[in-house]
Parts: C-alpha cells; structure tokens; sequence
C-alpha cells in the first residue's frame, strides 16, 4: 500500500524503481516422511533421556529427594534409648555418605525407576553400613511362592547374589511405587527370571549366572563398603 512519500513522488512525476522478486516462477517444495527415533527400553538410557538429559524433570526429582532427605529421622517410644546404635548408622550409613546423602539417593532412585534398593552389611547378626544400589543392576529372583527369595546385583562383570532367607536382618530392603501389573518390582523393565538354583540347570538364554554364596561381609573399618554401588 503507498505512503504519503510514494503518492507526493508519483504526483511530482517520480516513479520510484520496482526491484523484481529474487525468485520468479514456481516454487515447489519437497517433503519426506521421517522416522520417530525412541529411547532404548533400557533401564541406563531412559534415565540418560528422561531425567539427565531434561531439565524440569531434573530440577523437579532433586527438589523432592532434597526435601525429602532435609526432614530428621527421631525415635520415640520407650525404646528409643535402645535403639542409639540405629540412630547412629542413620547418621552414618557407611564412610562414603552421610544419612541425608544416602536418602537422597534413595528417594531419587524411587522416583526415577519406580525401584530403590538398600544393602545392609552385617557382622555378627547386627547392620554396621547401609548403602543404595543402582535399581538397573539389580533382579529379583522369586522363590516358589512368587515373591522374591533373593537378589542378583551385576557389578563390575560379577554377579552378586543376595539370599533373604539367611540368618540375621535381610540383606536387601526393596522399596517400590504402585504398579497394576505386579507387586515385586514397579518398573515391567526389570522383568522377574526364574534362575536355577543348582549349578546342573542351564540358565535362561542372556542371564548370567550367580553365584549361590552370599558374599561374606567385611570388617568394620573405615575403608569397608561394597563393590561400586
């Protein structure tokens, strides 16, 4: 639409000069169709994906672990004097983190995959360090009845084996989300495998096999913690 200028300048006898289109003729434009590129259903990737790699939900996850870590764990009760030893490991779960550290880890765990586990180091019957394993290496093994009887941690080309029917407090503290499908495991990725408990048995096509013995727990010392959680 002409201005003012424009009008003034073609009643005076100026014509201004009309720069042609760079362009002239048809234009066409291709498309293709694309191919959606989804995130492995591996346990390693869709925490690389969903948490590590978005920010919100980074922010959102640590936002309610540290909340959640921040709050003081206290005993009441007429046993709570008795129970100082407890209120001492809480405070100090193993030399490389203190309690709200390990809290922290374990909530986080519980909201990313649905699964967080804690490992407790026995000696002479009594828990003397508590650390959280990384729920993608960790499987459950279930016993006859369905629910699990032991654990099996992957860990630097080993297999750990974890049996929950031995002597003493259980090994292994499995915390879980709700899941309509099961009440073992929160997350269908960790899929339940039914291992042999004899070494005459062939296992499953693509499982490594465990060894049947529990590892023995080391001495308390400040160096003590198992193999990289």
């Amino acid at each position: 639409m002409p201005n003012l200028i424009t009008r003034l300048a073609r009643a005076a006898g100026f014509v201004p000069a009309v720069k042609a289109a760079p362009l002239s003729g048809p234009t066409f434009a291709l498309y293709g169709d694309g191919r959606a590129v989804w995130t492995a259903r591996e346990g390693t990737a869709l925490v690389r994906e969903g948490f590590q790699r978005n920010a919100v939900v980074h922010r959102a996850v640590r936002l309610v672990a540290e909340a959640a870590a921040a709050l003081p764990l206290i005993l009441t009760g007429p046993s709570a004097e008795a129970a100082r030893p407890l209120t001492a490991l809480l405070a100090r779960p193993n030399p490389r983190q203190g309690g709200a550290r390990l809290l922290e880890a374990l909530y986080g765990h519980l909201i990313v995959s649905g699964n967080a586990y804690l490992e407790a180091v026995s000696l002479d019957g009594r828990p003397r360090e508590i650390h959280v394993l990384r729920p993608d290496r960790m499987r459950v093994v279930p016993g006859p009845d369905g629910w699990p009887a032991s654990y099996a941690y992957d860990v630097g080309g080993r297999c750990l084996h974890y049996d929950q029917a031995g002597a003493g407090v259980p090994p292994i503290l499995h915390l879980t989300q709700f899941h309509p499908s099961t009440t073992i495991t929160a997350s269908p990725r960790w899929r339940l495998r039914r291992w042999p408990s004899t070494s005459t048995t062939r296992p499953a096509p693509g499982t490594r096999r465990c060894s049947t013995t529990r590892r023995a727990p080391p001495a308390p010392s400040s160096s003590a913690a198992p193999a990289a959680p």
